[in-house]
């Protein structure tokens, strides 16, 4: 197969030609040059499992590792003695574990320094403030899981049908008890979206676990300290993702602690590029009021044993659907506090292992990043005994590509 690669490759060194291929964006007839030509062949290569199991690459520095199939195990090797197994947990997303990447000194380091530095209550990036009556079927009234989904885009806050019924009874919204609240209903009692959000706000505060993100968290810069537990960290990460070690160093760390009923609902780690002309500068810089979170992988770290509970949810991973959030959304999917069984992959907490996945898929006309993968929704499971440490470990990127790869 190198060898045809070769020949291709050779050949349109000489002349751009028109072509019509299975190639997903390329498959009506066009001139393309030979960057593009030679990257959707090798996309195109790889859809048919032409492609060498050991990695993909769609361009000089970005790499996406090929899945094979799940329950797929390779071997990386990481130094002249050490080789780890690498495990595909799915294809769709492509997701993996490493069992063993940190020993437990590595990992008690980790969890000492941020003691050290002092954890802070855990929030989510959104700035969900505005009330927002989401009724689906136009209906002009809200029925429970109109309500739910109201407050769930409104507030950041994820209650259950009792916990509904309950602020109903409270604040009197729904005088003939029949779970549905019209306009009327609320005009006569006084209602107002700062009502409902004041009750909430003190709702929350005895029951926390109804938040979207329930832990406590510090972030650490590993390129502004001298730590050689980070360095190694770093190394590794290079070998076992083929990326250059220029890009793993510019990256954020975060370590979180979960105690008891900790949690984190499903979300993205990274947004989607945005396609206006200005679009929201990526917070790449540093922590800015207005920029974007922008992370092509993922790599999660587990610190600890847990004693129950606390594994890292895929609702959707490996499903066979037309990505359409709004049923899995609907459905109550984000709730992982509630509806964690209901996931198609989760991922038991071990102290050591590593999971890792890719949170956008690659342009392979540019060889660098694509549009967001959709499927990545992923979350923590509550904490049922015990508490969970973990370590987030982001490879980030800009839009600005030449400037990014500059070091």
């Amino acid at each position: 197969m190198a060898q045809y690669l070769y020949v291709w490759q050779l050949y349109l060194t000489m002349l751009q030609f028109t072509i019509m291929i299975d190639l997903g964006d390329l498959s009506k007839s066009k001139t393309v040059s030979r960057p593009q030509y030679c990257g959707a062949l090798q996309y195109y290569l790889h859809q048919k499992n032409f492609i060498s199991e050991n990695q993909v690459k769609y361009g000089k520095h970005l790499v996406i590792l090929n899945p094979v199939q799940v329950g797929y195990v390779r071997h990386v090797k990481i130094s002249p003695s050490v080789s780890l197994k690498l495990k595909t947990l799915s294809s769709d997303p492509v997701i993996f574990e490493v069992e063993d990447f940190l020993t437990k000194e590595e990992c008690n380091h980790l969890i000492s320094l941020a003691n050290q530095k002092g954890l802070q209550k855990s929030v989510t990036t959104t700035n969900k403030q505005n009330f927002i009556l989401l009724d689906l079927n136009k209906d002009q009234q809200l029925n429970l899981t109109e309500m739910r989904l109201t407050i769930e885009n409104s507030y950041d806050i994820y209650l259950e049908p009792p916990d509904i019924k309950l602020m109903y009874k409270k604040l009197k919204m729904d005088p003939n008890n029949d779970g549905i609240v019209v306009p009327e209903e609320m005009s006569a009692s006084g209602i107002t979206p700062h009502t409902i959000e004041d009750y909430l706000n003190k709702y929350v505060e005895k029951l926390p676990e109804k938040r979207s993100r329930f832990s406590e968290q510090v972030w650490l810069f590993p390129d502004k300290v001298k730590d050689h537990t980070f360095e190694d960290i770093q190394h590794r990460i290079s070998k076992l993702t083929h990326l250059p070690q220029f890009l793993v160093k510019k990256s954020h760390f975060q370590i979180v602690h979960y105690g008891k009923s900790g949690h984190y609902n499903a979300h993205h780690d990274s947004y989607e590029i945005s396609k206006t002309s200005l679009p929201t500068p990526c917070c790449i810089d540093g922590f800015r009021k207005s920029c974007r979170i922008c992370r092509f992988m993922t790599i999660l770290f587990y610190l600890n044993e847990v004693e129950e509970g606390g594994g890292t949810a895929f609702p959707v991973a490996n499903k066979n659907t037309a990505g359409d959030d709004t049923k899995f959304i609907v459905d109550g999917g984000l709730n992982l506090q509630v509806n964690c069984n209901k996931s198609s992959l989760v991922v038991e907490p071990k102290q050591g292992k590593v999971v890792m996945w890719y949170n956008h898929k690659l342009d392979y006309n540019t060889g660098w990043v694509g549009q967001l993968d959709w499927k990545t929704w992923h979350g923590g499971c509550g904490v049922k005994r015990g508490e969970k440490w973990i370590a987030n470990f982001w490879i980030l990127y800009s839009d600005n590509k030449d400037k990014h790869l500059k070091h």
